[in-house]
């Protein structure tokens, strides 16, 4: 043992260094253990040894050090000797708590950061499963904070949100963790929620504190808050990312409505929305991979019985489900800017049939049915144009429009001389003389 370790633990030369159970009585009880250790391994080992441990100081303050020996090996393979340097690292530990430190917590208010958080959620999700216990994640997010900053400066905002932090921090259980995000955003994970009560009485406890004055010095401020909550577990896999998004979509609904309240995020709603966004895009896969394709049900004269036209009607060969009919996919995409691309495929499929038929000498008008939205598109006499001078050859009467959902028509003059442009260039529109809307239509374009 170095003589120097008297000086640097406030001891007189010799008090620690030339007695090893004065030393020992020194050491932190957390870390005899250590020590124990280590003197068993000088006993037996062959191997560098290192180890760190606290030592008190004088002025009962612990200090960090650390221990690196080598064995000397005798003949028999067996240390019989150590040798090795004992160091003061109570400098570089204070540094490395700082930056775990840094890491983890928020300096200003010292509550856990994002990263603490994420971890102390994934630990809460881990045990809240086991326990068969709910979780609460509430996001919460300051009214008004910017006019503190703005009236008072960046400085009485900083010390605002100390105070406030820790009242946030009191105002939860014991095992409940609240953190700050940034800004005045701050996120609470409540754990053991058994039923309804248990949650409202602690979101109701947030917004009393977070609307509570605050005094610094001479100012008195006051804020509100505006929370977002989801709860884990959820009918579906979730992770803590998730949860976190959901809950700040929630904290928006609460600030829409009005602030200074809670909204809980509609995980039904969500999975609804994303439902219908993941069959758009699977649409829009199916139409880019040529997926769907046209069949053409006869129209036959019940006089004569000759064939004397044709419907296209659109089927989707899904890779799972097989083929689907219309009703499967249409209304996913009727107020969409793909039902007017896949319209427009529609009508060059059935132009395409038309051209082929045509060459093997027969004339069969295709009926195909147009959305509301596509006929009502600015551009859709031009585009139906482009796709007509596609295919110079065919008779333009075999091409017949049927208007589906008249009823989503906006703007009937608009339609009507869409219509009329239409019958200029060669295509006609099915007539349903059964419906009056639909006949007014019809007559306003070609009376």
């Amino acid at each position: 043992m170095v003589r120097d370790v008297d000086s640097i633990l406030g001891c007189k030369t010799g008090e620690i260094s030339r007695d090893i159970g004065a030393w020992l009585r020194l050491v932190h009880p957390e870390d005899t253990k250590i020590l124990a250790s280590a003197v068993e391994l000088h006993r037996t080992s062959t191997e560098p040894t290192y180890y760190e441990y606290r030592v008190r100081h004088r002025s009962d303050a612990y200090r960090y050090w650390s221990d690196h020996a080598l064995p000397l090996i005798d003949d028999a393979g067996r240390p019989y000797k150590w040798i090795g340097a004992c160091k003061n690292i109570n400098t570089e530990k204070k540094h490395q708590d700082q930056l775990e430190y840094i890491a983890h917590y928020d300096t200003l208010t010292d509550l856990p950061n994002r990263a603490l958080l994420v971890d102390r959620l994934r630990q809460a999700m881990l045990q809240g499963k086991r326990r068969d216990k709910q979780l609460a994640i509430v996001y919460l997010d300051l009214d008004g904070f910017k006019t503190i900053n703005d009236t008072y400066g960046h400085g009485a905002g900083d010390r605002f949100l100390a105070a406030l932090g820790i009242r946030l921090k009191q105002a939860l259980r014991e095992g409940d963790t609240i953190a700050r995000l940034g800004g005045d955003k701050f996120v609470a994970v409540l754990i053991d929620i058994c039923d309804i009560d248990d949650y409202v009485t602690l979101l109701k406890r947030l917004l009393q504190v977070a609307a509570q004055p605050v005094h610094l010095d001479d100012l008195v401020l006051q804020v509100s808050a505006s929370l977002g909550v989801t709860f884990y577990p959820q009918a579906e896999e979730v992770d803590a990312d998730l949860l976190l998004r959901q809950s700040d979509q929630a904290m928006y609904q609460a600030k829409l409505a009005g602030r200074n309240r809670y909204h809980i995020f509609d995980t039904d709603h969500d999975r609804s929305v994303r439902g219908r966004h993941e069959s758009l895009e699977r649409i829009r896969e199916a139409l880019a991979e040529r997926k769907f394709l046209l069949y053409y049900q006869p129209k036959v004269s019940m006089r004569t019985g000759e064939v004397i036209g044709a419907e296209a009607l659109i089927r989707w060969r899904h890779p799972e489900q097989g083929l689907l009919s219309p009703i499967n996919f249409l209304p996913v995409i009727e107020d969409q800017p793909l039902a007017v691309e896949l319209g427009e495929w529609i009508i060059d499929t059935a132009l395409s049939q038309i051209q082929a038929w045509q060459a093997h000498g027969l004339d069969i008008p295709v009926s195909v049915n147009i959305g509301a939205r596509q006929l009502q598109h600015p551009d859709f006499v031009q585009r139906l144009g482009e796709l007509l001078a596609a295919y110079p050859d065919i008779k333009r009467d075999c091409l017949e429009l049927e208007v589906l959902e008249t009823s989503a028509l906006e703007d009937m003059f608009q339609v009507s001389q869409v219509m009329h442009a239409c019958k200029k260039i060669g295509v006609s529109f099915a007539h349903r003389p059964n419906h009056t809307y639909w006949k007014a239509l019809h007559n306003h374009s070609f009376s």
